[in-house]
């Protein structure tokens, strides 16, 4: 079930009144979804995609599936790219205003598939796997020949995955995983070109971006989630998430969202949101750890 809230002109969220229950069946559960403009993809556990539109108000299941658990899932125009547990990326054809999906192309890669995700313009696809052959854990595709561009990260060691990762322009791509690093990478020379790490070498789960200046990651423990300044490689200042400073409690951020107001991040069972506009809390300064 996926729920959706509306963000008031002060930027709050009313939580206690919701405008979108998204509901299929309860056979499968829901493993990622990602929401672009009036359009809702989710990956299922059972192998399927749902969509959903605000226009048509109803959800669409593929009749084609993966074999196992979907895990990511990113849309582009009328494209969506799903990646799986059974080592394919599959792409789809959206028609109708998204009432039609269709697979077009399924590519096998070895690897069972963590992350997803187009650039800006539509033209790069990357990959991001768990890094448990020889093979590079990241990968590059054109979308329109479906040939694989760039192989990264091949000399890094095994089992370095990648969980998440972000476009900053059509040529730079950030992403995330289980080697504590954020890697920002130069795909006009095929390079690392700067690396931020965890500060206590944990597992990164997720991570956005302002496009500025301005990088969080979420990681493995405590809902724990650190800011980076980008032009620096020190951290400059960490969150922890409520829920999880009780004991038995700890869970990873999973996933996180933020702009100028607010921090939105997403733990086992619950959902926090951190204001940064509101004057009356407490500050805490762990830069120095």
């Amino acid at each position: 079930m996926i729920k959706a809230y509306k963000r008031l002109n002060n930027k709050k969220i009313d939580v206690h009144h919701y405008l979108h229950v998204l509901s299929g069946n309860n056979l499968s559960d829901i493993s990622r979804f990602i929401k672009r403009d009036n359009c809702l993809v989710s990956g299922q556990s059972d192998g399927a995609l749902w969509v959903w539109t605000k226009q048509g108000n109803k959800i669409t299941t593929t009749t084609e599936k993966h074999q196992k658990e979907v895990v990511s899932v990113d849309i582009h125009n009328n494209l969506i790219v799903s990646g799986s547990r059974d080592c394919t990326f599959k792409l789809w054809n959206c028609r109708n205003n998204y009432t039609e999906i269709s697979p077009i192309h399924t590519s096998y890669v070895a690897d069972r598939l963590w992350s997803t995700s187009f650039n800006e313009s539509g033209l790069s696809l990357a990959i991001g796997t768990s890094g448990c052959n020889d093979r590079a854990a990241l990968k590059i595709f054109d979308v329109h020949s479906l040939l694989e561009t760039y192989s990264l990260g091949g000399e890094f060691q095994k089992g370095a995955g990648i969980l998440d990762m972000k476009w900053d322009t059509d040529n730079i791509l950030l992403a995330c995983g289980y080697d504590s690093c954020v890697r920002r990478w130069d795909l006009r020379t095929g390079k690392c070109v700067q690396c931020w790490e965890d500060p206590f070498y944990a597992t990164i789960y997720c991570l956005d971006i302002d496009k500025m200046c301005t990088l969080i990651i979420g990681t493995q423990n405590n809902g724990r989630v650190v800011l980076f300044d980008t032009r620096q490689t020190k951290y400059t200042q960490m969150y922890f998430m409520q829920t999880c400073r009780m004991r038995g409690r700890n869970s990873p951020a999973y996933s996180l969202s933020f702009d100028a107001t607010q921090l939105f991040i997403a733990t086992d069972q619950h959902l926090h949101i951190l204001d940064f506009t509101d004057k009356r809390a407490k500050i805490h300064n762990y830069s120095d750890l």
